[in-house]
């Protein structure tokens, strides 16, 4: 049949067969049942590729069914014997060192791969690959691509995590066209973005916004916790070069320009300006309505039957003329569920009780 056999018969499935009888390895060298050594060559010439072996591809004809056309088969690693001393260690395929190039398709557990490179895993293992590098100073691994960089799906090809080629980040979003983009679909509220601070020492996390080459932090949002029960979150943003609070949720209670309020709502400044063409730093209510606009501040609560009780102070614009500027204060309660205007201060200083057109002398009080 023109098969040949060396160390064996021939083998009527194979053209060469060799095999090395069983016996003691020697340490000395590389003990191998088949070996190939290169020497130094000259060349004379531009040579395209140079080969220790070389295996053309068969070509499989005929009508029957064929599983699986190799050109190269391993069968797997060497079987090492658990009985004696001894560290023993096997591999199924081994290159030492040098560059290595595969023109097609690589699968790993994937016997007809799609990709440059597929590796799959049919099992509950925890890890399909580890890329690690040891040295503390190292980096990890390099992925670089124009349109997606990367991609992690789940099992059934849903993309859940991706980084596109210009460097914006999708969780639940394929096409992320921010620096961060997050998507989910929850009928709750309580899924959403967790930032966790395992510190003991009683610090929350934070986020910090900065702008400019140098990285500047412009502003800050950070949680503190006060006890395992309580706790407060604070708005920070750059002032005179100082980043600071101006602003603190605490218990409920909201304070700005203070850290510690203890009112629903506090508000804490220490500006001297005198008043002029503008009352310094406070609360302003602006309406753009133009003349009769309304500007006001209201004080709610509920009788017994729910439908609630009101009392304010109401700013009226009467004149909004250039440098003719005009504009009335009114108080209003309420009685038997009826406003009520209770006082009115009109430009010039007058007061009316129970009247909203006070005509008496400055400073004088119209009771009616």
């Amino acid at each position: 049949s023109g098969n040949v056999g060396i160390g064996a018969s021939p083998n009527g499935h194979h053209f060469l067969h060799i095999t090395k009888p069983s016996g003691t390895l020697s340490a000395t060298g590389y003990p191998s049942i088949f070996n190939i050594e290169g020497n130094t060559y000259t060349t004379s010439q531009n040579i395209t590729r140079i080969r220790s072996i070389n295996i053309d591809p068969m070509t499989i004809d005929g009508d029957d069914d064929v599983a699986n056309a190799m050109s190269v088969y391993i069968g797997g690693s060497p079987t090492i014997s658990t009985s004696g001393a001894g560290t023993k260690t096997a591999h199924a395929l081994y290159v030492a060192s040098g560059n290595n190039y595969f023109g097609g398709n690589v699968g790993i557990n994937d016997t007809n791969p799609g990709q440059l490179l597929s590796v799959t895993r049919g099992d509950s293992g925890e890890y399909i690959a580890a890329l690690l590098n040891s040295d503390a100073a190292g980096s990890g691994a390099l992925i670089r691509g124009a349109r997606n960089a990367l991609s992690v799906a789940d099992h059934s090809g849903n993309v859940r995590f991706m980084v596109s080629g210009s460097g914006n980040v999708g969780i639940g979003v394929t096409n992320p066209d921010q620096p961060l983009e997050i998507k989910f679909d929850a009928g709750n509220r309580t899924t959403g973005l967790n930032l966790n601070n395992t510190n003991s020492g009683g610090y929350g996390p934070a986020i910090y916004f900065t702008a400019g080459s140098g990285e500047t932090q412009s502003a800050k949002i950070y949680s503190e916790p006060n006890d395992s029960n309580n706790s407060e979150i604070h708005w920070q943003n750059r002032s005179g070069g100082t980043l600071a609070t101006r602003m603190t949720l605490q218990q409920g209670n909201l304070g700005i320009g203070t850290t510690s309020p203890d009112y629903i709502l506090e508000l804490e400044h220490s500006n001297t300006t005198a008043v002029a063409q503008n009352l310094g730093q406070g609360i302003n209510i602006h309406n753009t309505g133009g003349v009769n606009a309304i500007s006001s501040l209201t004080f709610t609560g509920a009788d017994h039957n729910g439908d609630g009780c009101l009392s304010g102070i109401y700013a009226k614009h009467v004149n909004v003329t250039e440098n003719s500027e005009e504009s009335e204060l009114h108080f209003v309660t309420t009685t038997s569920e009826t406003l009520v205007e209770a006082m009115t201060i009109d430009g010039s200083g007058n007061v009316g009780i129970g009247t909203t057109s006070p005509n008496t002398t400055v400073g004088m009080v119209q009771i009616e």
